[in-house]
């Protein structure tokens, strides 16, 4: 697992930050005029009149959660049905002051600034702050699942908010940093025709975190397999998996291989065996972070990841550099300098060049297998990394 590392994090940070601030008071005060209208202090034609960014098609749909029966909730001329107490929840007839407050407080102060941009060990603890003891959980997430709206972050036609093809494009993380090994490349054509871009994991759950749904460090951008089909449901915390913006596997955790010999061409996959180990000298906590406490565990995100079956895909990868690597000069190193002198060529050129990858860490979003590469390259021919 890669830690995501961006020179320009912080500028891209505040762009989020004013993006999603605005798609999110949008709808705060779209539902605080709504339940003003419950309440009988506004007339209906509020909702139509505000919040102009919201078309009449979503704001319909954010309503609906008021009423007993959706259907009495289809088309604008049915606002006039937010007056008629007898086909609204209880629960937001009898709190409806509550909720008006609720609106209040996520817009007052630092409070929402908390919510969308608090580092990753802050995240759960700003969102118990507005998490309300006068309403089940349940209702509070329906409501927040709507505030924090993760779908139209995602909404490839949206244009009047900051989306996800926008964060995709400023991070310029084009490798999945829980595999390194898929490409999650952003391409947009001509500025604005939007065609792929990776898919985000929400580290702690959407469906139990709904207010985290829009909080910059709960977006990981990753692959499809990472995120749909290994992880799936799994529920994740700071204790038992890594957090790609505050750690990666470093030199904790590395790559090795055994060679098998079964083949004549010692290049060929099926001489190999990759290995994905942890350092003795690795903290308690981290080794719990990379694969449980006991062998038993699946949790650690080595095993949730399936890392160490899954790189065995990749022995053909391993058979080139062992080619290039052939321990058995003892002049290779030395002949491997002189050539890069001249070339007159930096190192990191070289090794771009030669090893088809990138050495400094900083880069390793840039193209799959490259933690896999440089742990290789490292031990087999510690020269090139360390001169």
């Amino acid at each position: 697992m890669i830690k995501i590392q961006h020179n320009d994090l912080e500028d891209i940070k505040d762009d989020f930050y004013t993006g999603i601030h605005k798609l999110v008071t949008d709808r705060i005060d779209f539902y605080s005029l709504a339940f003003q209208v419950i309440n009988g202090s506004i007339q209906v034609k509020e909702l139509s009149k505000q919040v102009t960014n919201i078309g009449l098609k979503k704001k319909t749909a954010l309503l609906k959660l008021l009423f007993i029966d959706p259907s009495d909730l289809t088309k604008k001329a049915h606002y006039s049905n937010l007056t008629q107490s007898a086909k609204i929840k209880k629960i937001y007839i009898a709190n409806t002051q509550n909720y008006i407050d609720l609106f209040s407080l996520l817009k007052k102060g630092d409070t929402l600034k908390s919510i969308i941009l608090s580092e990753p060990d802050k995240l759960k603890n700003q969102e118990k702050k507005i998490i309300p003891s006068w309403d089940s959980l349940e209702n509070i997430r329906k409501l927040f699942e709507n505030i924090f709206d993760y779908d139209t972050f995602c909404n490839k036609a949206e244009t009047k908010y900051y989306n996800a093809y926008q964060l995709a494009e400023a991070l310029q993380v084009n490798v999945c940093p829980y595999c390194n090994r898929s490409y999650i490349s952003t391409i947009i054509e001509n500025k604005n025709r939007k065609i792929i871009r990776p898919s985000f994991d929400h580290f702690f759950a959407k469906a139990k975190h709904p207010a985290l749904a829009v909080s910059f460090y709960n977006l990981i951008p990753s692959c499809s397999n990472c995120n749909y089909y290994l992880k799936g449901k799994t529920e994740f915390d700071l204790d038992k998996y890594l957090h790609p913006y505050m750690d990666g596997f470093g030199k904790d955790a590395y790559f090795d291989f055994s060679f098998k010999g079964l083949h004549k061409d010692k290049s060929h996959p099926s001489n190999f065996e990759i290995s994905l180990n942890i350092k003795p000298s690795t903290t308690a906590k981290k080794k719990r972070q990379l694969q449980g406490i006991k062998p038993t565990d699946k949790e650690g995100s080595v095993k949730i990841f399936k890392l160490q079956e899954i790189y065995q895909a990749h022995t053909d990868i391993v058979g080139e550099i062992y080619e290039k690597l052939d321990e058995k000069s003892p002049f290779y190193a030395q002949s491997i300098f002189k050539f890069i002198e001249a070339l007159n060529s930096s190192k990191a050129d070289f090794y771009k060049f030669y090893f088809n990858n990138y050495i400094n860490e900083l880069d390793f979003n840039k193209r799959p297998l490259s933690k896999l590469t440089k742990d290789i390259v490292s031990k087999y021919l510690p020269e090139i990394i360390s001169k």
